[in-house]
């Protein structure tokens, strides 16, 4: 059982979150109902949280020590990655409801308290700030309150020891959008005269000038996206990120902001001005007094709408190595289930990327070359080149034989007792995105997490693919000629209708993996109101636009080709008339 002590609380609370906390209390010490759609109740409970630092390679027989512990929404997940946990708590409800919500660990001691009042025995390897610096001004009421608490921290250190912090960035592209600062709540302040509040984040530049007038030497920034909040993308200076993977970025907006732009839309421009970690919503700092060694990782993505079973997140190290790392025992078997499904590639002599497990991490070959998708998003003139090479490629793992397990009967009614091409094995979710051309121009698959026994044709494999991009991307559709892809590979109606069924099937399957509730909630905070709306329809205008031009043209064709067959008819016709005329008059003639 976990400990909670009282040794050092003076009766003051510094931080309340209003009745949201005896809610949480009674649904964590008394199983009272809750409910967890309330956008306030989802942020405090949701096990997203844990992504800001479930991607660290925290030590596995260390001691960890958690400043502000809150709620306890990352606490679980410390005390799963050392061997003991001290969290700190000013607030005594809040550490209460911290321990009714995690008192089943055995190594968790939970202090209730002013963080500089508590007396520890012991120096720690780690020590955790998230969304608790900024507060320094509360906690050192001092000339240099955020020197000295830094200051602190570092002493309580062991000698190769870390501290992490998170913490909102001032100058973060949400703020410049329109988004209120996180603490005040207003819109802009903390791009000006911010010094005078009691609670201030920094900039990048600000944060670095602090941890070198303390004399700590080692550091690395991260930056989580969409903020260190709701993390679900961890980036570094030592990973670029493509335009594309940056305009694709989620964004969680937590109160419906108004925006006056989109921020994705703006973020390539930054990276490619070196100004993406400047302009990041949020800032992880690792940092060591003596420890030059800081943690081996560039980049880490999650899948945060995962159930347990499925929940992984995956890791490049700055020496260019991929593993995917379990964010629980039950998501064990499934990273099993993935370097089997890689070695039955492998031995159908499909190329495709190695897999090895070593100590729970889960190796992946690091693969020099593009993604498909990403080079047609490039080379969008090019796409039925590049495509076709594609499903040439399918041709080469596939066979042509007779379906006999189909994922659904109905898709014997389109092959019948004919033999069509069926790839060699059942990948559902083969797609132009998780197809690769390597340094030597071949083509390779990877990161294929599902598979089925069932026989799965080409076909499908294709119009999947096409759907997928343009589910995506969806102006590509102005672009390319979806129509004519199709009837080019005998993609028919009848096989849509028959392959959305196989989708659906496919998706209904995947409601084991995903928690909808959560997916829900992110896709419900994800859309972006600009603050022009005539932006909005000026977009929606131009895209209606060019569908009417291309429409237009088409009509503009079909009307040529009636006039000239018109004009034809009318020619046959004044000939046929002409001659008839001609032999009445020599008829006439004659009598």
């Amino acid at each position: 059982m976990a400990k909670i002590h009282y040794d050092y609380y003076n009766g003051k609370d510094v931080y309340n979150d209003g009745e949201i906390e005896q809610e949480l209390y009674d649904y964590y010490k008394n199983q009272k109902e809750i409910n967890f759609d309330r956008d306030d109740i989802f942020y405090l409970t949701t096990p997203i949280r844990e992504n800001i630092i479930a991607w660290y390679p925290f030590e596995k027989e260390a001691t960890i020590l958690e400043v502000g512990a809150g709620v306890g929404t990352i606490t679980s997940f410390l005390c799963k990655s050392a061997k003991r946990v001290i969290s700190v708590e000013g607030s005594k409800r809040r550490a209460e409801i911290l321990y009714e919500r995690h008192k089943e660990k055995k190594n968790l001691d939970i202090f209730v308290g002013n963080f500089n009042d508590i007396e520890f025995e012991e120096k720690f390897d780690y020590i955790v700030l998230i969304g608790v610096f900024e507060y320094s001004k509360i906690f050192f009421p001092t000339n240099n309150p955020f020197e000295d608490f830094l200051d602190s921290l570092q002493k309580k250190l062991n000698k190769n020891g870390k501290i992490l912090i998170a913490i909102e960035n001032r100058y973060g592209i949400k703020y410049w959008a329109g988004n209120k600062e996180d603490h005040l709540g207003k819109p802009y302040s903390s791009l000006y005269n911010y010094e005078k509040e009691k609670v201030q984040t920094f900039g990048k530049n600000e944060l670095i000038k602090i941890i070198k007038k303390v004399g700590i030497p080692n550091y690395k920034f991260y930056y989580p996206f969409p903020d260190y909040k709701m993390p679900q993308i961890i980036y570094t200076d030592n990973y670029e990120p493509s335009d594309y993977e940056l305009e694709s970025l989620p964004i969680y907006n937590y109160s419906h902001e108004i925006y006056n732009f989109f921020p994705q839309k703006v973020l390539p421009g930054l990276r490619s001005n070196e100004m993406l970690g400047f302009f990041a919503n949020s800032f992880i700092v690792e940092l060591s007094p003596n420890n030059k060694k800081l943690a081996n990782v560039s980049y880490a993505k999650f899948q945060p709408t995962r159930n347990q079973g499925y929940n992984i997140v995956t890791i490049l190290t700055d020496d260019k190595k991929i593993y995917k790392k379990p964010l629980n025992k039950e998501a064990i078997p499934h990273l099993k289930e993935l370097i089997r499904i890689h070695k039955k590639i492998e031995k159908l002599g499909i190329k495709t990327s190695e897999i090895y497990e070593e100590n729970q991490l889960y190796y992946i070959e690091f693969l020099k070359g593009k993604i498909l998708e990403d080079i047609i998003l490039e080379k969008k003139d090019e796409f039925e080149k590049i495509f076709e090479v594609y499903v040439e490629f399918l041709y080469t793992i596939s066979k042509r034989k007779k379906i006999t397990n189909p994922l659904i009967a109905d898709l014997k009614k389109v092959y019948k007792e004919n033999t069509t091409d069926l790839l060699k094995i059942g990948l559902l979710d083969l797609n132009l995105g998780n197809v690769m051309l390597d340094e030597h121009q071949q083509l390779m698959i990877f990161d294929q997490e599902w598979e089925t026994n069932t026989d799965i044709p080409v076909d499908y494999a294709i119009y999947f693919s096409l759907k997928l991009l343009f589910e995506k991307h969806s102006f590509l559709e102005l672009e390319i000629n979806v129509k004519k892809i199709y009837k080019k590979y005998n993609i028919t109606k009848q096989k849509q209708k028959i392959f959305d069924k196989i989708s659906m099937t496919y998706f209904n399957d995947l409601k084991k993996v995903n928690n909808i509730p959560t997916l829900e909630k992110l896709l419900e905070h994800k859309s972006v109101v600009l603050n022009d709306e005539t932006e909005n329809l000026k977009n929606d205008l131009e895209f209606y636009k060019n569908l009417l031009e291309k429409t237009k043209i088409g009509y503009e064709t079909e009307i040529n080709r009636l006039n000239t067959e018109v004009n034809a008819l009318n020619h046959l016709l004044n000939k046929t008339l002409l001659g008839f005329i001609r032999r009445v008059i020599r008829k006439l003639k004659k009598r």
